[in-house]
């Protein structure tokens, strides 16, 4: 890798360039190529860059429909489309960019949160992707098991409340942020 190849400063890029597409009406070409210009980014940084904007681009539904289950007490219509751009990019680094580890891919959405919405989006943020890391990590867990789920499931009939069908979810709803704009 490149000893002056920042990715941070270039996923900070990334999120300015989704926020971007998000509140402009040019094409994302147009745009892309505007923003492109005022930046001299390697061809490391370049490819970097490209990938994660045309990721989220194509993968949109399917983050948002990823994202929007977990967030309590907001809609993706009504969640702050700073929040919104920083968990798409989060969420899709967490499930395609395998060669970066979750934790950094949440470290940098709360580290963006910090920089661009307030400390209450930045909690409800960190939450919200735990809540998708706990979900994500019992399917996981689940495929690569499914008796030990079947069991759990069956044995809860000797055990009333050993094993629930409820869907795992982070409680965040004592975040202020929460109550509305």
């Amino acid at each position: 890798m490149n000893s002056t190849f920042k990715p941070g400063e270039i996923r900070e890029a990334v999120f300015c360039f989704l926020y971007q597409l998000c509140i402009q009406k040019d094409s994302r070409s147009e745009q892309e190529e505007r923003f492109l210009a005022d930046r001299a980014y390697s061809e490391e940084e370049r490819a970097f860059f490209l990938e994660r904007c045309e990721g989220v681009s194509t993968k949109l539904e399917e983050l948002d429909a990823t994202i929007e289950p977990l967030l309590k007490r907001w809609t993706l219509q009504r969640l702050p489309l700073v929040d919104l751009c920083i968990l798409r990019l989060a969420v899709y680094e967490i499930l395609y960019c395998e060669d970066l580890p979750h934790n950094v891919a949440i470290a940098e959405a709360v580290r963006l949160a910090k920089i661009y919405s307030d400390d209450e989006a930045r909690s409800y943020i960190n939450g919200v992707l735990a809540s998708f890391m706990r979900q994500r990590e019992a399917a996981e867990s689940e495929t690569e098991n499914p008796q030990s789920r079947t069991a759990a499931v069956l044995h809860s009939d000797e055990n009333p409340g050993a094993a629930s069908e409820e869907p795992l979810q982070d409680s965040v709803e004592g975040n202020e942020t929460c109550s509305g704009i």
